[in-house]
């Protein structure tokens, strides 16, 4: 079978992906990885399978979502796409709009957070569950990643009796090598440093603001390393020279080097309002870091409060900054829920959910293949 693989704007290809695109290919499909590749970094030919430029942007009312419509309509009809799978709000629902118009099932959708979750304001809520309501009579088969999301899912109606399924993540490599790092340390003398580090896109959702107050009310041995990017960064740089703390907030950019960053940290911090089910937290617990998670939907599904880390009230940085320091004050503690985190972690190898989709992929694709 011919598979439109859809997601929303790629910066780089994930391990992941790279697991899926492997899985769909040994199970003999072809597919084409339909997404917008302008701001991707590396080497596109490296990517192993077709790939269509989508110009869908993360904004649901924004133009040029119309013209990524029409663009997906003819990767559709030129590719002869015989089943979708689609990530991401935009992604899906384009996704799921187009396989109504051609007619096509299996229409798959991996749900990375549902956009109507609890804290919300009431209008997202309500906008975004009518319209996951209307959308779930277009897909045969919704995979979700989180407990709150499946709970949810089990209240949509999905075409023709469709199949619910919950899977741990998109999939991480928990067997890590912790002897390289990046030399962040000695780059910018914080050797004798206690180091929290977040991973993440650099926006309003993840809250960095709540972290960087937090720090504020930190000793002077603390500080925070940020990798990532994106249109927040210069507002947060405003804010930690304003709260005085600038020598102590380390912005490093978009990197591709998080695992040997990983392995000079002490703490992994994760402040979102929203989320799925975060890979940079799994893979911040299979280098042995305790976390510091908001209490966002998906984190609780990671981290146990007290055993591998501390879930903190979402917007109130008196909460992180007492977790930091509790963990800041004991390497012990540090040690301890950092090894409960390696042995956790491993339902959410690559190789587990591997397993998982292989199980829905030869449910819903291949024994539709036997029977076509």
């Amino acid at each position: 079978m011919n598979i439109l693989y859809v997601t929303n704007q790629v910066l780089a290809i994930s391990k992941s992906n790279e697991m899926m695109f492997s899985l769909l290919e040994e199970l003999g499909h072809k597919v084409f990885w339909a997404a917008n590749f302008n701001s991707y970094i590396g080497d596109k030919a490296a990517i192993p399978c077709e790939t269509i430029q989508i110009d869908l942007v993360s904004s649901p009312l924004h133009k040029t979502n119309l013209k990524a419509y029409k663009q997906m309509c003819h990767a559709i009809a030129d590719n002869s796409i015989e089943a979708i799978h689609c990530h991401t709000p935009i992604g899906s629902l384009l996704g799921r709009v187009v396989g109504i118009k051609y007619a096509i099932s299996p229409v798959i959708y991996t749900a990375h957070g549902f956009l109507f979750f609890d804290g919300a304001p009431f209008i997202n809520r309500f906008v975004y569950y009518i319209e996951e309501m209307i959308l779930s009579k277009c897909t045969d088969v919704l995979v979700t990643i989180n407990e709150m999301d499946y709970q949810a899912a089990k209240k949509l109606k999905l075409r023709n009796g469709g199949q619910l399924y919950k899977v741990h993540g998109a999939g991480v490599e928990v067997q890590v090598d912790c002897r390289s790092v990046a030399g962040v340390r000695r780059a910018f003398s914080l050797e004798d440093k206690i180091l929290c580090f977040s991973a993440t896109r650099i926006d309003s959702n993840k809250n960095i603001k709540t972290v960087l107050e937090a720090i504020n009310m930190l000793a002077d041995n603390i500080h925070y390393v940020v990798a990532g990017d994106g249109p927040d960064l210069e507002n947060l740089k405003k804010q930690a020279a304003s709260l005085g703390i600038a020598d102590r907030v380390h912005f490093l950019g978009y990197r591709l080097d998080v695992s040997s960053l990983l392995n000079e940290m002490d703490i992994f911090v994760l402040s979102s309002v929203r989320e799925g089910l975060s890979r940079s937290v799994i893979e911040a617990m299979s280098h042995g870091l305790p976390c510091v998670l908001s209490r966002a939907r998906g984190n609780q599904d990671l981290i146990t409060h007290g055993e591998g880390g501390f879930i903190c009230e979402t917007l109130d940085p008196r909460s992180y900054a007492k977790a930091i320091q509790r963990l800041s004050e004991s390497k012990e503690l540090r040690y301890r829920m950092g090894n409960h985190n390696i042995a956790s972690v491993k339902d959410f190898s690559l190789t587990n959910v591997s397993d998982e989709y292989r199980k829905i992929y030869s449910r819903h694709l291949v024994e539709k293949a036997q029977i076509g």
